[in-house]
């Protein structure tokens, strides 16, 4: 799913359930992408049921996006038993104009509500790990990892109901806005949680000037290493310094998936960010975030591994 620099709203696409009729149309708005190939020759004998992926189930259906007359993007999935699943994602592809629109989300959750009328809960994806978009796509709407290339929904209707925080009504806010925005991926989120002059320190001691440069310091990270990563944030104290400003800490727990090349990890930092109020709206002036190390060794440790040093 990449980024394209021309991109066209969605809001006036429509969403309705496709058929085998359908396929060439489907065929047709991936074919102008260079970048993705060809779609799947096979997606007719699968939607009539005459192809079957491993381990599938008879039930099956598949969504398309359109503007106007035009496929927009398509979906599809089926019943299933691989993984101990009960569904699975089979196809999911936008045109790159309409990419970052809320696209693939729409017709995620068709597919969601599709599922669940088959008292599917438990769905399985392959995601494409070569994608800079996919894994973060699913992670963000509440996909966990199988394995390096499979992610699972343990309860597909929360990609129906999951809502991420993305702004700031108070300075406590701040530990579950800073979690939403970057376990979406979504570095226009993050943008909107500071100020545009705020200043960002990381855990490396890399210190940033400006909401621009934040954003420039995350990007590449979120389309790589940590791509597939997750935050557990946890508030610690707010403390009010004057009426339009305070001081927060909250404890940040980083879940690093398969794309880093360390593979698997985890990393608790501690966080301080001072916030302010302007023009009645609050966000983020200063962060800077603190490894959690053991004293005499220099290692990161994990919380309750460090009260035991």
């Amino acid at each position: 799913m990449g980024s394209s620099s021309s991109r066209t709203s969605s809001s006036g696409l429509r969403y309705r359930e496709a058929t085998s009729a359908d396929v060439a149309d489907m065929e047709r708005c991936r074919a102008l992408d260079e970048t993705a190939g060809p779609a799947d020759a096979r997606m007719v004998a699968y939607l009539d049921g005459q192809h079957h992926p491993r381990q599938a189930l008879a039930p099956r259906t598949a969504f398309v996006a359109l503007d106007g007359a035009a496929v927009a993007g398509y979906i599809a999935g089926h019943a299933t038993t691989r993984y101990g699943c009960a569904g699975e994602v089979q196809y999911l592809y936008v045109a790159p104009q309409y990419r970052r629109a809320g696209v693939a989300g729409r017709l995620l959750q068709c597919l969601a509500q599709w599922f669940e009328g088959q008292g599917i809960r438990r769905v399985c994806v392959n995601a494409d790990v070569d994608s800079a978009g996919a894994v973060p796509f699913y992670v963000a709407r509440g996909a966990s990892a199988l394995n390096q290339y499979w992610y699972v929904w343990d309860d597909i209707s929360s990609v129906r109901e999951a809502k991420a925080t993305m702004t700031l009504d108070r300075p406590d806010d701040a530990p579950t806005a800073f979690q939403s925005a970057w376990n979406a991926h979504d570095m226009t989120a993050l943008a909107a949680l500071f100020h545009h002059d705020a200043t960002f320190v990381n855990r490396f001691g890399h210190y940033v000037r400006g909401v621009d440069a934040i954003v420039r310091l995350h990007e590449p990270i979120h389309e790589t290493i940590y791509r597939d990563s997750t935050l557990e944030n946890e508030l610690i104290d707010v403390t009010s310094i004057a009426t339009d400003a305070a001081v927060t800490h909250f404890w940040s727990r980083l879940r690093i998936g398969h794309a880093h090349p360390a593979g698997p990890h985890e990393v608790d930092t501690l966080i301080l960010a001072v916030l302010t109020r302007r023009d009645d709206r609050w966000r983020i002036q200063a962060l800077e975030n603190v490894t959690l190390t053991n004293p005499r060794t220099g290692k990161a440790v994990l919380r309750d591994q460090s009260d035991k040093q």
